[in-house]
């Protein structure tokens, strides 16, 4: 190896000799030149980078090109799951990019093979955003990681793995079916993954109410299968069934077991009650003719119509009827006589029923009707017009009108009913 030096001076073509290149040294070395200092050496592996670089860049498109060309739209396809389910293991917080990515470079010539999986799997993976907060990212990469294989067994014509549902969380985790306007009792929320998979007996997931000697299947009616990840039972529609307490909890079921699913508790059901008040219309009533003489009562002078009024009640659990009994008989005249005789005994003293109280609510009846239902007056009257007899309990008072100047069995003799202020006891229906 030999050195050659090139002096400055021969360098320099300024007269200032700051001006000047530095000196080189050339350098033989089996016939290679190296060129000093530094700076000129990060130049060239510079270049030699570009260059490796630029030939991979070229590699990479032969590769794509031999791929296109030699490799069929299967064997494409299976390398492209293979490639995003490496992915999704090494960053599964990238799963949702990954998927529609795959989606995206899909050979179209496998579209009518994993088209319509390709569309679900996308659609169902990437519409669930709102529901992966719900259950943690290594169960969502295992779930996509299946979804990926099952497609992949699909190209190749292999056996379909038909995942069972997974379970993440329920809301709530007990229904209170005494809070019959609150959220809980409306629709029962689950969320996990695969809960479009049918069982081998081709069922979805399964409800059932389980009690301590009985159990009963909740309609599918009930159960909105909402997506692939969220599962609704509408629990207000329960009720009716919930409020007898003979269940104590939901289980869901898929493929006739509970394995790794949820129950959600079932508390007790008190019935709800209330009070009512009301004031009954007053109602009047005429009893029938039943005496064998004339009709007109005579209460002047000696003689007086004695008799008795009481009341019945229908007592319904939407509805509260009532009926009033009136029999006079003439004293001291020709016994003329209304609503009582030896053949029909008080029956034809009876007026219909009236209607005297309904319940607004349909969702209650009636528990009780507190009142004293006892209320029988008897009375003498020596006058015409109506006289009044003050109750106490449910009557205010009955006003009692015998007698005026004309015929008066059957046509006028008559009671009227006036009220106090009623109260009555409603409770929650359970039906």
């Amino acid at each position: 190896m030999h050195d050659h030096f090139i002096p400055r001076d021969k360098l320099c073509r300024a007269k200032e000799k700051d001006q000047c290149v530095p000196e080189l040294r050339i350098m033989s070395f089996s016939g290679a030149l190296a060129i000093e200092p530094f700076q000129n050496q990060l130049f060239i592996l510079n270049f030699v980078f570009m260059f490796f670089k630029f030939c991979f860049a070229i590699m990479l498109v032969l590769m794509s090109l031999f791929d296109s060309c030699f490799r069929s739209p299967i064997e494409q396809a299976i390398t492209r799951i293979d490639v995003a389910i490496d992915a999704i293991n090494k960053n599964s917080s990238q799963w949702q990019t990954i998927v529609s990515n795959l989606a995206t470079d899909m050979p179209k010539e496998v579209h009518n093979i994993i088209g319509n999986d390709l569309t679900s799997l996308s659609r169902d993976f990437l519409g669930s955003a709102s529901i992966e907060f719900k259950c943690n990212v290594d169960f969502m990469k295992a779930r996509v990681r299946n979804s990926l294989q099952n497609l992949k067994a699909k190209l190749t014509g292999e056996k379909v793995y038909v995942a069972r549902p997974a379970f993440c969380s329920v809301n709530p985790s007990s229904i209170n079916p005494n809070l019959t306007t609150s959220p809980s009792m409306n629709t029962l929320h689950v969320y996990g993954y695969d809960f479009n998979n049918t069982d081998p007996a081709n069922r979805l997931i399964q409800a059932v109410l389980i009690g301590d000697s009985s159990h009963e299947f909740i309609e599918d009616k009930y159960i909105g299968h909402v997506s692939n990840y969220e599962l609704i039972i509408n629990a207000s529609a329960l009720f009716p069934i919930i409020s007898k307490n003979k269940f104590y909890k939901i289980q869901l079921l898929w493929n006739g077991d509970s394995i790794d699913l949820p129950q959600v508790l079932l508390q007790k059901w008190t019935a709800e009650t209330k009070t009512e008040f009301f004031t009954p219309t007053e109602f009047s009533w005429i009893p029938p003719f039943t005496g064998a003489h004339d009709k007109d009562f005579n209460t002047k002078a000696s003689n007086h119509a004695d008799g008795n009024v009481k009341m019945r009640y229908n007592i319904q659990p939407g509805y509260i009827e009532a009926s009033v009994y009136l029999d006079a008989m003439e004293i001291g005249g020709d016994n003329t006589r209304v609503g009582f005789s030896a053949g029909t005994h008080e029956e034809s003293g009876w007026s219909d029923y009236h209607r005297i109280y309904t319940v607004s609510d349909p969702k209650f009846e009636i528990q009780s009707f507190t009142q004293n239902l006892e209320t029988f007056q008897p009375f003498s009257i020596d006058r015409q017009g109506p006289v009044p007899y003050f109750q106490s309990g449910p009557i205010s008072r009955y006003n009692i009108d015998i007698d005026h100047d004309n015929d008066d069995a059957g046509s006028y003799s008559k009671v009227t009913v006036f009220f106090n202020q009623l109260s009555v006891v409603l409770v929650h229906k359970t039906d």
